[in-house]
This record gives structure tokens, sequence and C-alpha cells, in this order.
């Protein structure tokens, strides 16, 4: 049986993008172009009338602009929504509010039309749109509060972990930011795989810092984990945590490629449980799966993993994919989730106060 097609819509102001997106899209097989817009505008009218699986989204058009668009998309008929975005200073920062409106993924652009890298773009774009088009759309929608769907029991560390794992993917930004302003400094490192772009990470660490007032940094090759530090694993690749040869825990970058998110959670989350004698995951709002194999490997060492409570997503696949695979120890909202690892983490260990 013949899968059906993946339904893509394509707006950008730009003719000469259009036609180039058209014509990569039209090269990966399945795929059907089923509307194409030049501004925001376009762009609310399309999801509502063609309901894409998938729609590829310029950040920058006159009069409605891409964010606006989004924003308009994301509550009343939303989808899987890839932003194709100028790599500055600026289009971090417009990252970083468009995954927290509910962009999926992040396909880059220089402004200068002579220095695109159409290559790039077209091997990027292929494993977007396959991945994304294949994910639940359901968890686009509010999800209803978590009553009892949990199969493991509410479990602490054994003894102070080695790191704290962060995964988060849509809407992360805000998340990650309002937990790590939360914490108390730790007494092991906070490792972050938010996805992201290349480029885009070293940006959000420091708006992290700046907003946390925490030692928080880009996690560049061989980067030593020491507690307190908040680690920020780069956008567009895969990391994993190693021994060097004292003994102390780094930072690398990860040989397993695999996945269409990076940085991958599951793959972090799988060096941590190969090495660590104790850690703790947390799984914030995201769509996809990526962190529910991660969870499943911090499960079976019985460490904790708490997700955020699907209803205050802003998409709550993540989460919900470990709830489904019955690794999550908790559900909570962000602040009682600090408080709890407050209660766990935090230099003073005055116990905790959740």
């Amino acid at each position: 049986m013949t899968a059906p097609a993946i339904r893509v819509a394509v707006v950008d102001d730009s003719a000469f993008m259009r036609i180039a997106l058209r014509q990569m899209l039209g090269r990966i097989e399945g795929v059907e172009i089923v509307a194409e817009g030049r501004n925001g505008n376009d762009a609310v009218v399309i999801a509502a009338e063609h309901a894409p699986d998938l729609m590829t989204l310029d950040v920058l058009m006159p009069g409605m602009n891409g964010i606006e668009a989004l924003a308009r998309i994301m509550a009343d008929h939303p989808c899987p929504v890839i932003m194709i975005s100028t790599e500055t200073l600026d289009g971090a920062e417009t990252t970083m509010r468009a995954l927290d409106l509910g962009a999926v993924d992040f396909i880059a652009k220089t402004t200068d039309l002579a220095k695109l890298d159409m290559a790039a773009i077209e091997h990027n774009l292929e494993g977007k749109v396959r991945y994304w088009s294949r994910q639940d759309r359901r968890s686009l929608r509010r999800a209803k509060p978590v009553e009892r769907l949990l199969t493991r029991e509410p479990v602490a560390p054994a003894g102070m972990p080695d790191l704290l794992v962060v995964a988060a993917s849509t809407g992360g930004p805000r998340a990650v930011t309002e937990l790590v302003c939360a914490l108390l400094e730790t007494c092991c490192p906070v490792l972050v795989a938010q996805h992201m772009p290349a480029g885009f990470t070293a940006d959000f660490a420091r708006h992290l810092a700046v907003r946390s007032g925490r030692h928080v940094v880009e996690a560049g090759e061989g980067l030593v984990l020491g507690p307190g530090l908040v680690a920020v694993m780069p956008g567009g690749a895969n990391s994993e945590v190693a021994r060097d040869e004292t003994g102390r825990l780094v930072v690398l970058p990860s040989p397993d490629g695999s996945g269409a998110v990076h940085p991958s959670a599951d793959v972090l989350m799988a060096s941590v449980a190969a090495l660590a004698g104790q850690a703790v995951g947390v799984v914030l709002t995201g769509m996809g799966d990526d962190g529910a194999q991660g969870a499943a490997a911090f499960a079976r060492h019985g460490w904790p993993v708490l997700v955020q409570d699907p209803a205050s997503c802003v998409v709550a696949g993540m989460p919900q994919a470990v709830i489904a695979g019955g690794s999550a120890s908790e559900v909570l909202t962000l602040a009682a989730m600090a408080r709890r690892l407050n209660g766990w983490l935090a230099r003073d260990m005055e116990g905790e106060t959740a």
C-alpha cells in the first residue's frame, strides 16, 4: 500500500526562494506541494484552508512577518512549521521566540543570495520534512492535565548525582530559562540539550546566563564539567559525555549523528547512562519523541526522570512520549520541578521544599 503524500506548503516573500524550495521539495519522493504564499497573511490562510502536514515559513517578510503568522497559526490551525531564518545575532533571538511560539525546526540561510548554500539547505530539508511530517499533530494542541498515567513510583536520587540532563525542543528556550532561573546553585553540572541549528546555541547560552545569573556556556569540545556549571550542547550536532585521562567529566562531539533533531537528547542521555554513577533527567516541552529512549535508559538505572506537565507545554510530544514509555518518575509544573531539584541538588542541601 502506497504511503499517503506528505503535504507541504511553502511561504516566502522571495520568488527565488519559493522556486528553489519547490524544486528541492519536488525531488523528495512522496512530497506534494499543496500551496505557496508570499507573506504572513498567506500563511495563515493556507494553514486554515489546506491543513498541510508541514509548512516552511520565512521569518522576514513585509506586512505580517513569519513570527506573527506563526503565532496565529499555532493558536488557530496548528501544523508543524519549519522557519527559514537568517543566521545573525538578531536571528538568534528570533529563533528562540519562534521555538517558544511553536516552530518545530529551523533552516538557516544567508541574506546574500549569491552566497546561499542551496546544497546544504536541500540536505537539511529532506530529513526535517520526513521527520516532522511523521509526528503526531495532536501534541500541537494543548494537552489535558495528566492524572495517574505513570508506571514508575516517584524516586529520589540514591546519592549526589553526577549530572542533571535537561531535554527540550519546541517551546524550550522559555521553559529552560524559567527552570534554570528557579534553580539554586547545584552541586552537579547541568547539561541542556535544546534543539537548535548550528550557530544559535552560543547566543542562547549568553541569554540564559544574563537571565539567570548562573555560569552558563555553550559546551565546546573538551569542556570540563564542574559543580554549578550549566552547559548548553552545541546546536546542529550531537554531543556526549566522557571521562578524560584524569577521570573528569567532559563534553565531546558524538560520533553518533543519528536523528533528525540536534543536539539529540537520546544520544546525550545514553552516554550519561553508560558512565555516570547517578544522574537525573528532565524532559520539557517539545514536539517529537527525543528523550524517550534516554529516559528509558535512566529508568533502567532507577534514576529519577522528571517531565513537564503536558498541560503546561507549548507542545507536549516529548513529555507525553516519556510518560507513554513508562519512564517518567514525576510529572510536574516547572515551578514544582525546580523545587524538587533544589531539594536534591542545591549546594546547601537543606532538604526538599516541594
